[in-house]
């Protein structure tokens, strides 16, 4: 799961501001779950 999360998420950076937007978004929707 770690594995795959981290490929995608250098995927997603290889794209550039799309992917720092893409990976930003994703950690914020993870945050508000565990809060």
């Amino acid at each position: 799961m770690e594995d795959l999360l981290a490929s995608k998420i250098s995927f997603n950076a290889s794209k550039g501001r799309q992917g720092l937007e893409w990976v930003i978004n994703k950690l914020e929707s993870e945050m508000k779950e565990f809060a």
